[in-house]
């Protein structure tokens, strides 16, 4: 035993095992901040790592993840992580966590300091752009505006003169198909002389007048149709051509931003915002699954052969976990706890469905319950969640966009319901708010004109509701967004604007009709040949022989 067995090897073996003993701990620290700083686009800190093997274990203390989108926030961090591994499969790099216990969990907390890396720049105040909310009413020169208004109508006038040119002008070659006066004298002659033929003539003559006199009625009854429908269609086009001034005056009030319609206000204002939430969820929902493409080693450098197992495992697995903390969600602090079971890496490695369920709840009356399970154990995968959130309060949050407060959301309190479905093909979500008794406060330096105009609106409101559906193909849903705030800005808008409103239509219709009143006249007067027509074909009808 002692000839292969040399000394030096031991001592060698001894310090490899002193030297692992003493850094193993460092480099798994380092891995964890390295890593998922790497992965979560934002700082990952970590005070300490400790990796024990017999039994094999790991605790992180003062772990903490920063917001990616709002990096003077951690959307995670905990005091102390305690993890159970399976000592066999971590020899094989599968970390299968046995149980998880995170203690002194804290969630959406404020840092110290920024926690943006050096390509993810610092995140301003995100809020929302009330810039065009109320139009500028410091309108254009009215005279340029009657010019353009003028220029539309004459060409849209000019479209229907061309038109009825062109029904004028199939009429001219209609009419040279009508009987002529000639014709009909012939037709009259004929069957005068069959009055004194014989019986016989008067059966062969009768038959063939008849035959030439039916062709020429059917194409006068022809003619009549068609002159019935064209003398509609020039009515309608010279009446349209007649409203075109005010339908110009509609289309330039609009232009100029003194239209009362019902606008999609709360879609102008919050869509930037919830495009970006959608967005967010799509890129998470995508990131859960591990779909790369393996690329083929080239020969020699493969991995060595193993063979299928009965209950494979993925490269990460946690089955189940369970954590208590506080949850900082705008004035409420939230006693939070939740659990956790079959968090895999990649999700469609492994037999079973994750599942999460999480609650919270203030010394008031608020709560969160939030409940999802995602099962992507077959390329069909399904995912789906729940959330409830329950008389949060809200204290002076604000609402513009940049680092000016000029717009503060003072008090109010939220209802906030959403659940939704994913699937490979297609999104399903749908989320319902309620924001009761809102305050705003506009600052008197810093506010604009939207802003003052939304706070003194929303505070004459005992409540503001919006709806959220989100449906379609996972790469492009579609987003609709609804609210009862809408027709409320809608009706504020028109009484803030209708004395400019009235003013300008006055002027712009006295302009506008001295401009086109001659073009229109003249076009009254298209159709008059239709008389023309109508009474030639009448003339013509009766002149014929009656049978």
């Amino acid at each position: 035993m002692t000839n292969w067995i040399r000394s030096w090897g031991i001592v060698l073996f001894a310090m490899a095992t002193l030297i692992w003993l003493l850094s193993v701990d460092w480099l798994v620290k380092r891995a964890i901040v390295t890593y998922g700083t790497e992965l979560n686009g934002a700082q990952v800190e970590l005070e300490s790592a400790d990796l024990s093997l017999w039994p094999a274990g790991l605790e992180l203390t003062n772990l903490q993840v920063t917001d990616a989108y709002h990096p003077m926030f951690n959307s995670f961090e905990a005091s102390k992580i305690s993890a159970t591994l399976d000592s066999a499969l971590l020899l094989r790099r599968q970390v299968i966590v046995e149980q998880l216990d995170v203690i002194g969990v804290r969630m959406n907390s404020p840092r110290v300091r920024s926690g943006a890396t050096n390509d993810q720049p610092i995140a301003a105040n995100a809020g929302f752009d009330f810039g065009g909310l109320i139009p500028d009413l410091s309108l254009p020169d009215m005279d340029t505006l009657v010019a353009e208004a003028q220029q539309q109508v004459s060409a849209e006038v000019a479209e229907i003169e061309k038109e009825i040119d062109d029904i004028e002008e199939r009429w001219r070659s209609n009419i040279k198909q009508v009987p002529s006066k000639d014709k009909v004298a012939e037709y009259r002659a004929r069957w005068d002389q069959l009055s004194n033929a014989s019986f016989m003539e008067k059966m062969l003559g009768a038959k063939e007048l008849k035959s030439d006199v039916s062709g020429d009625l059917k194409l006068i009854r022809s003619f009549n149709q068609q002159l019935k429908s064209d003398r509609s269609l020039i009515s309608t086009q010279i009446t349209r051509a007649k409203r075109l001034p005010n339908a110009q005056l509609d289309r330039t009030m609009q232009a100029v931003g003194l239209s009362t319609e019902n606008i999609a206000f709360v879609r102008a204002i919050t869509g930037d915002q919830v495009d970006q939430w959608v967005t967010r969820a799509k890129t998470f929902s995508e990131s859960l699954s591990s779909n790369t493409v393996v690329q083929a080693p080239s020969r020699g450098h493969g991995r060595w052969v193993t063979f299928a197992e009965d209950n494979p495992l993925p490269q990460v697995l946690i089955r189940r976990g369970q954590f208590n903390g506080a949850l900082q969600l705008a004035a409420s602090n939230m006693a939070v706890d939740g659990k956790f079971s079959n968090i895999a890496y990649p999700l469609e490695g492994y037999s079973q469905p994750a599942a999460v369920i999480i609650n919270a709840r203030d010394d008031g009356n608020a709560s969160l319950l939030f409940e999802a399970n995602i099962d992507h154990r077959q390329a069909d995968f399904s995912d789906g969640f729940n959330l409830e959130l329950m008389n949060l309060p809200i204290q002076d949050v604000s609402l513009s966009a940049g680092v000016e407060n000029s717009l503060l959301l003072e008090a109010a309190s939220l209802n906030f319901i959403a659940s939704g479905h994913a699937s490979p093909d297609t999104v399903l979500a749908n989320v319902v708010a309620k924001l009761s008794d809102p305050r705003l406060t506009a600052d008197a330096d810093l506010a604009t004109k939207s802003e003052y105009f939304l706070a003194e609106t929303l505070n004459t409101l005992d409540s503001v509701d919006l709806q959220v559906n989100v449906s379609g193909a996972l790469e492009n849903p579609v987003v609709n967004i609804a609210s009862n705030l809408d027709k409320i800005l809608a009706a504020g808008l028109k009484s803030q604007i209708s004395a400019q409103t009235t003013k300008f239509k006055q002027q712009f219709t006295d302009q506008l009709g001295e401009q086109t009143s001659v073009q229109l006249g003249t076009l009254s007067a298209k159709g008059d040949f239709l008389k023309d027509i109508q009474a030639l074909l009448n003339d013509r009808k009766a002149a014929m022989p009656s049978f």
